[in-house]
């Protein structure tokens, strides 16, 4: 697991980025995209997220619960 200068690693850092992601595709979705496009921005997010898994559980369940959130909101197969 790589380290930034200040000890976080490079993978809590990514999950973290893929909540924020996630939290505006909720809160504030491109306008121009429909349901279809932004349920694969989740799937593609998953798939991402999963090979980060075991990093920081509440990063993970953070990131799971707006995914579920998400597919419920834009459809899709719940987690």
């Amino acid at each position: 697991m790589q380290q930034a200068s200040t000890g976080i690693s490079v993978e809590k850092i990514k999950v973290a980025d893929k909540i924020s992601n996630m939290r505006d595709l909720l809160e504030n979705p491109p306008r121009k995209w429909n349901n279809r496009r932004k349920r694969n921005y989740l799937e593609w997010a998953e798939q991402v997220a999963d090979g980060l898994r075991d990093v920081n559980k509440k990063l993970e369940d953070a990131f799971d619960e707006l995914v579920s959130a998400g597919k419920g909101k834009f459809g899709g197969r719940q987690l």
